[in-house]
């Protein structure tokens, strides 16, 4: 069950992973940067927002709205579990196999 919800979830966290190494970025560099398709990436967003995960910045620039996305003190709490999950994965990646 929690596997199908790691799953379920994996833009998004993701998405967390990116904006606690990045910081602040805005929604067109997620998309090029990480070679990510829209609709998945909006749909992370979205989700994101209204789990109260990342918060929306709005700024002007040469006559165009940009936005960007950045954690909220939840969105780094989990973003920082997520990298302690990762690290204990790659030690073990590095770690001989000693079942045999």
């Amino acid at each position: 069950m929690l596997i199908a919800e790691f799953e379920r979830h994996s833009g998004l966290l993701r998405m967390l992973l990116i904006l606690r190494r990045e910081g602040s970025l805005n929604f067109q560099q997620f998309i090029d940067k990480y070679g990510l398709y829209s609709t998945s990436f909006y749909r992370s967003i979205s989700k994101a927002q209204q789990m109260g995960l990342i918060s929306i910045k709005v700024i002007k620039s040469n006559g165009r709205a940009v936005k960007f996305a950045q954690l909220t003190e939840l969105g780094m709490k989990i973003s920082d579990e997520l990298l302690k999950i990762e690290a204990e994965m790659q030690a073990n990646l590095k770690r001989p196999d000693r079942s045999a």
